[in-house]
């Protein structure tokens, strides 16, 4: 394989392990290890900018962890470094240590000669940099090494700018989830909590004037103790679902369905039908889609009785049905008190599928999602 071809290579497997797991140090080491290679480099490193310009990440290659724990914490964007950055041109020297722009070594850093330094861009900004040291043999690198460091660059910052918009969106889909459970924690926790500390003062006051009344308000309270207890356990059994990689859709609605069953005062049913497994990303959005819908119904049907129904055939068909008080799906203020509705129709949406709210006063509610397979 060319150097051209492992180039591209490299920024297809880069950009496709955005939206994985692995951090951006790991998305982007195999381009560091890429331009080590295309300049003969024995030291090369990619040094990612912040807002401030100080490095958010500095990636390495061609010093051991021993070294780089002696050497500290990130450098700071000082001489020929940060001329890369601000200027946005390739810098090269063939004397690094003799260059009037160079700065100052850490102590335990290696003693390095020849130096080329090259801006990655994205949107016109320069937001990082390549830094390669040393290489066999005397002299400066070759114009055909640096070119290919600079073929390297040009598509480099791509990769730098799905990863922080891939970060982003991670970072904001956490600040979702922690004020969703404040808002859970408020709405039902802290309320049953508030409600036991009150009888358990007017209990305190009855113990002597009118013991057997006293023992009747402290069974409301073990009763409402009970209570916040299964709701806590149903907001941890939501941020810690059950793996769709092991169990599938059908065995993870499976276990939600058997937490729920236990503090649900009505009957809680749930069958599916149809072994297919679907798109990643469509078992998950409707996981979440199905975990909103079966905790509103268990939350606002008054303990009538809810029916949870799956079908995968040509699509994902699922279905949750209770016999509860039902409302008023198309009210204003229900859109913008209870996120939830909203959130499900945008999840659904985001995967090609259709929501439908069916509910009104005194009949009840059904939310039917269907998502096509094929797409």
């Amino acid at each position: 394989m060319d150097l051209t071809a492992a180039i591209l290579e490299a920024m297809s497997d880069s950009v496709s392990a955005v939206g994985r797991t692995a951090p951006v140090a790991d998305r982007l080491a195999r381009l560091v290890h890429l331009a080590r290679t295309a300049g003969g480099a024995r030291y090369a490193a990619l040094g990612v900018a912040g807002p401030d310009r100080d490095f958010t990440h500095f990636i390495t290659e061609g010093m051991d962890a021993e070294l780089m724990a002696r050497i500290g914490p990130l450098p700071r964007t000082h001489g020929l470094l940060a001329l890369v950055l601000t200027e946005g041109v390739t810098i090269r020297s063939d004397d690094i240590g003799s260059d009037p722009r160079f700065g100052w070594w850490p102590d335990a850093h290696p003693q390095m000669r020849a130096f080329v330094g090259v801006p990655v861009r994205s949107g016109g900004e320069v937001v990082a940099a390549y830094y390669l040291a040393d290489r066999p043999g005397e002299g400066g690198f070759a114009d055909e090494e640096v070119k290919r460091v600079e073929l390297l660059a040009a598509h480099t910052g791509v990769a730098i700018e799905l990863s922080r918009l891939w970060d982003e969106r991670l970072e904001l889909a956490v600040i979702d989830d922690r004020n969703r459970v404040a808002a859970e924690l408020h709405d039902s926790v802290s309320q049953t909590l508030f409600s036991i500390a009150l009888m358990s003062d007017a209990a305190a006051e009855l113990a002597t004037a009118d013991p057997p009344q006293a023992r009747v308000v402290l069974g409301q309270v073990r009763e409402l103790a009970r209570d916040a207890g299964a709701e806590l356990r149903e907001i941890i059994f939501e941020l810690r679902p059950p793996s769709l990689d092991d169990d599938g859709l059908a065995g993870a609605l499976t276990k939600q369905v058997g937490v729920l069953r236990r503090i649900h005062r009505g009957q809680l049913t749930f069958s599916s039908s149809g072994e297919r497994r679907v798109r990643p990303r469509v078992e998950r959005e409707v996981l979440r889609i199905a975990q909103e819908a079966i905790g509103n119904a268990v939350r606002h049907s008054g303990g009538a009785d809810i029916a949870v129904t799956l079908g995968i055939t040509d699509a994902v068909r699922l279905t949750v049905a209770d016999h509860g008080p039902g409302f008023d799906p198309n009210a204003p203020e229900n859109r913008t008190r209870h996120l939830g509705l909203t959130t499900m129709d945008e999840r659904a949406r985001a995967i090609g599928g259709s929501l439908v709210i069916a509910s009104e006063p005194g009949n009840g509610t059904t939310v039917a999602l269907e998502v096509p397979v094929a797409g």
